[in-house]
């Protein structure tokens, strides 16, 4: 990566973090994409209420919706039925939690 590079990737993050969410990027060398945390400044609204749908197929999940960083604000994503990852069974679902900076969330994920 070359100077230039490096600046405006530090250019392209700044701007990110003064605007909330989360970004996901790739690294540098192609391994694990590199994860940077970012802050919304108030708390989220109460969870909605879904109806969950009949079961598609015998190993499905429901995964139920929560509110997603949209810039400095809140959307909805919807709840959705999901076959888990091989070799994992139980589903952990993300939370939003609260630091000095403001609300940042935790992706869910298969264990």
């Amino acid at each position: 990566m070359n100077l230039s590079t490096s600046a405006r990737m530090v250019a392209v993050i700044s701007v990110a973090a003064t605007l909330g969410g989360c970004i996901l990027s790739g690294s540098p060398r192609g391994g694990a994409p590199l994860v940077s945390v970012m802050f919304i400044t108030h708390e989220p609204p109460a969870e909605r209420v879904e109806v969950v749908t009949v079961r598609p197929y015998d190993d499905a999940v429901w995964i139920g919706g929560h509110w997603s960083a949209r810039g400095n604000d809140y959307a909805w994503t919807k709840g959705r039925w999901e076959r888990p990852s091989a070799g994992m069974t139980v589903w952990e679902s993300g939370r939003w939690e609260h630091e000095d900076r403001g609300w940042h969330y935790t992706e869910g994920h298969w264990r």
